[in-house]
């Protein structure tokens, strides 16, 4: 008896329909977020976007054919991996567009930070063991944040208090026992420690109060990506939220043309004797005391200094310079005298030295052990801003933009439009080119009897600039703002 023949059965086309439909609207969203993202070149968006419609007919053509099971199958294979690359790649766009604007102000938020603070060895742990106490507090510059700590304070005590215009006077008595407790902005309390004999481990935190404003970001006008423009690079001196106002340590101007491939940067001592604008109306002081009254202040003093407009800013902090000399894997830099930095204790012997995080931390922070002090500090802050451009502006660290931006979404902040940083990605990575990187630093001399705005009665180092080399920087400046590298 001959067996019976099964009936063949008739193959389907639906899965490679709906694969199709998937790969369409996978394609469609792929293709607007590389619009959106606008960091590739316009000739290669066409490009891809051609070999995406190639490949889209392609496995319409193959669709409608009549395949074997075999090649069915491996053209199905192929289209769910293309498929799968176009989600990643979307995942990855997305992310980094996202990031870059948290990084990039679109919503601008300013913290300030006020703490209460009582003796280290006073029983005091709580706000409530100070019900029936003395608080001191600083009516002057602080007045509205010191309104602001009270107004939670009295929701919980009853206390009396004694008001003071100068935090240095408040200090003072607090370390001769006339106030059992003292509210003090955070950004003046490492200031007061490295100003006021004996405050440095005197005390101890009983509650940190902080406030969160929204604020309006400033109009910012994006430049046309052959235009120079000029960032203001602010370096904190705390490890940290860069949305709080802090002193800024580190303080350098880039000018940047991004034609020539060409990065000028000047450099100005933290202390620097300068008219403070904004909050510190205009009077003399260090410039790095403009950083507790915002980034605006140190924009404005610098301006002010170099008359110029300064077109954006980035502000870090010394947890961001960590994550970054980390996330570009190290850097490489010339160092020309020899040195041991206290924060560490790391030896730098004179010739190239590669630098971890921590050993790059402690190659800006360094200026004891350096011939010329700050001055020389500002050098190495320089070499190794320089050391970290060379290494961004790497193909290898071009392609891993995404992991280093969102390494740094928490401890950067910039007013540089979304746009403008896409416009440069897309230009180095139309280029390739390396950036050139020329520095100046502004000096001067130091002296301990210049009044403080920030610190009435202190005497406190400051450095009177040289009229030399600011003009030297402004003509430096100058020249980089109208195209004119001659380096």
């Amino acid at each position: 008896m001959k067996a019976e023949k099964r009936p063949r059965r008739k193959r389907t086309r639906i899965p490679d329909l709906i694969l199709l439909l998937i790969q369409v609207s996978v394609m469609i969203l792929f293709i607007y977020t590389l619009i959106n993202l606008n960091m590739l070149n316009f000739k290669w968006l066409v490009l891809i976007i051609a070999l995406l419609f190639v490949l889209l007919a392609m496995f319409t053509v193959l669709m409608i054919m009549k395949l074997g099971r075999g090649v069915t199958t491996v053209k199905r294979v192929v289209q769910v991996l293309l498929i799968a690359v176009m989600l990643v790649g979307n995942h990855y766009a997305g992310t980094l567009t996202n990031t870059l604007k948290t990084i990039t102000n679109e919503t601008q938020t300013r913290i300030d930070k006020i703490s209460l603070l009582t003796l280290a060895d006073n029983d005091g742990n709580s706000i409530e063991d100070f019900n029936g106490k003395t608080i001191g507090l600083q009516t002057g510059t602080d007045k509205d944040l010191t309104e602001f700590a009270l107004g939670k304070i009295d929701q919980r005590i009853e206390y009396g208090k004694y008001e003071y215009v100068d935090y240095s006077v408040m200090i003072n008595d607090f370390l001769l026992g006339y106030d059992d407790a003292i509210l003090i902005n955070d950004a003046y309390i490492k200031m007061m420690a490295d100003s006021v004999e004996g405050f440095a481990g005197s005390y101890k935190v009983i509650e940190t109060f902080t406030r969160e404003i929204e604020l309006t970001p400033a109009e910012v006008n994006a430049k046309l990506p052959d235009e120079p423009f000029a960032v203001y690079l602010s370096g904190m001196d705390e490890l940290g939220d860069p949305h709080q106002q802090l002193r800024s340590d580190v303080n350098i101007l880039m000018l940047v043309d991004p034609v020539a491939n060409h990065v000028t940067m000047i450099s100005i001592p933290r202390d620097a004797y300068v008219p403070i604008a904004d909050g510190g109306n205009n009077q003399g002081d260090k410039l790095t005391h403009a950083g507790i009254y915002g980034v605006d202040a140190s924009i404005h003093t610098l301006e002010n200094l170099y008359g110029i407009k300064i077109d954006y800013y980035v502000r870090l902090n010394f947890t961001s310079f960590l994550k970054l000399v980390d996330l570009v894997g190290g850097i490489d830099v010339e160092n020309d005298q020899e040195f041991t930095s206290l924060h560490g204790n790391y030896h730098f012997p004179v010739g190239k030295v590669h630098l971890d995080s921590e050993q790059a931390l402690g190659f800006v922070r360094e200026r004891y052990s350096l011939e010329g002090g700050d001055n020389d500090r500002g050098k190495n802050q320089e070499k190794v801003i320089a050391a970290i451009i060379h290494k961004l502006t790497s193909t290898k660290a071009l392609s891993n933009y995404n992991e280093i931006i969102s390494g740094l979404q928490d401890s950067l902040q910039t007013n540089m439009p979304l746009p403008t940083i896409m416009n440069l990605v897309n230009t180095q990575l139309e280029t390739g080119g390396s950036y050139k990187v020329t520095s100046q630093a502004v000096t001067g001399q130091g002296r301990n009897d210049l009044p403080s705005y920030a610190m009435p009665g202190s005497a406190l180092y400051m450095m009177e600039l040289n009229a030399d080399s600011v003009a030297q920087a402004k003509e430096k400046i100058n020249q980089t703002m109208e195209g004119k590298n001659n380096d």
